[in-house]
């Protein structure tokens, strides 16, 4: 993809040193491999990111654990089509943000004993509960259907 830009009306002789340009996606910064300081992870390095992040940013807080990120199964539109896992579930989250079992009620009484469901659970990362700032271990409640990643 190139981009062009232009931009008139400096005075004559200004020297544009540099300038950067941003994408977003409905508020959320899109992010390119096109940057200065661009640095390469590995998926469990941006989770580490995100986690470190997650938690600094809310000292003091207490949260429930949320999905942030994972890589779904392509064929999973298809269940979702048939009207499999249209439900909400819930999912026992390590204070870690890593996703133990799949459960259908909140208490976690109840366990989920699918195995294409839990494949798809295991894929999906969390931030995890905070208890007054700290990472604890918590419950999410996930819908498939409208999970966006």
């Amino acid at each position: 993809m190139k981009v062009q830009f232009q931009q008139a009306g400096f005075p004559l002789g200004y020297i544009l040193d540099g300038f950067e340009i941003h994408l977003y996606d409905r508020g959320r910064e899109v992010a390119t491999n096109v940057a200065a300081q661009r640095q390469v992870l590995t998926s469990d390095q941006a989770f580490d990111y995100v986690r470190t992040n997650y938690v600094g940013a809310h000292k003091g807080e207490t949260l429930p654990a949320q999905a942030v990120m994972g890589n779904l199964p392509a064929d999973l539109p298809a269940h979702l089509a048939a009207g499999e896992y249209r439900q909400p579930f819930y999912v026992r989250v390590s204070k870690d943000g890593l996703a133990q079992a799949a459960f259908a009620d909140a208490a976690c009484v109840t366990r989920i004993e699918d195995a294409y469901l839990e494949s798809v659970v295991r894929n999906i990362r969390f931030k995890p509960a905070l208890a007054g700032g700290e990472p604890v271990d918590g419950v999410a409640t996930l819908n498939l259907s409208k999970l966006r990643l």
